[in-house]
């Protein structure tokens, strides 16, 4: 029996970018990291024109950043920059800006950074920040429980990265960006919807050393003293993955400008009259930190718009 020509071509393409589209599925990583964990976050090691140190990961600082007591010990170009007049998050004055190659383990990167002064100045192994403006080249996966970081090609199929395991629940939430200004500067915080106690709350994904949630929270959403310390909630889902008893530290903000009061003391101190702050807005309830993250083993696909995550302990 002829076979129909039309067919037969079917067939073989088929034969032929059947196991090319399942290549194209897998993932590739770019590099992997032995992270360090401690008071300032979390921090990749590095090393810049010899010198070794890190840089602490900051999924929510628009622009990475470099110290200046570190760029003046070697030597960097400075160069003007647009933001000269401005003061980044936390309370970092800009000088100027940078373009150093910085190597982390084989890999060697070109990053444009802007160079501050860091309230960490003193210690001299913290070289800078990797910003979103680094971060998003990759997708980046995130197992804070074994003190890991990996990076990955962006280059993958659509939902194919959770890979350490086959049958263990996974959250798959897309995430917003909305705008908010603090700290004198428009910025974006990286928000998911959670459940904190049942309630609907949006809750910002941090690398910070705390999980902090805000006093309007407490007070409006739970009912309870926004003059508090810390709280301790019963349980935090992330689209069905299950963080049991998570502690929140109480944010403590100035009642005029509701700025948190350590952030802003650079400003009001050292900043112009015409700069000083006078207001700081947020779109989100809670912020989720390091201690929390550490229960779950997180991939964030830049280009999906979208986060992946089990419990730290799936296999």
């Amino acid at each position: 029996m002829p076979v129909n020509p039309r067919i037969f071509l079917f067939l073989l393409f088929a034969l032929v970018a059947g196991p090319a589209a399942a290549d194209d599925c897998k993932l590739q990583q770019a590099a992997s990291f032995d992270v360090v964990i401690d008071s300032n976050g979390v921090a990749v090691p590095a090393t810049v024109e010899g010198r070794s140190g890190y840089f602490l990961l900051d999924l929510n600082a628009s622009y990475s950043q470099f110290s200046k007591p570190a760029a003046e010990t070697l030597r960097l170009r400075m160069m003007p920059t647009k933001w000269d007049s401005l003061y980044v998050a936390y309370g970092h004055e800009v000088v100027k800006a940078v373009n150093p190659t910085v190597h982390f383990g084989n890999a060697a990167v070109q990053i444009s950074a802007a160079v501050v002064s860091p309230p960490w100045q003193d210690n001299p192994a913290l070289l800078g920040v990797l910003g979103r403006d680094f971060l998003w080249r990759y997708d980046v996966e995130l197992d804070l429980a074994h003190n890991k970081v990996n990076l990955f090609s962006q280059d993958h199929c659509d939902g194919k990265v959770v890979y350490w395991t086959t049958t263990a629940p996974v959250a798959a939430i897309p995430y917003v960006f909305p705008h908010v200004r603090l700290f004198m500067i428009n910025q974006a915080q990286f928000t998911i919807p959670m459940k904190l106690d049942g309630k609907d709350v949006k809750g910002e994904i941090t690398l910070a050393p705390t999980d902090t949630i805000f006093p309007d929270a407490v007070r409006d959403r739970f009912g309870m003293d926004a003059a508090a310390r810390s709280l301790t909630f019963k349980s935090l889902e992330l689209d069905g993955i299950l963080i049991s008893n998570p502690k929140f530290n109480v944010l403590q903000v100035d009642p005029e400008t509701g700025c948190d009061p350590a952030m802003t003391e650079p400003y009001n101190s050292e900043a112009p009259s015409t700069a000083k702050i006078t207001s700081c807005t947020s779109s989100c309830d809670i912020q989720l930190a390091v201690p929390e993250l550490r229960k779950l083993r997180m991939f964030l696909a830049f280009r999906e718009n979208k986060l992946y995550a089990t419990a730290a302990d799936a296999n």
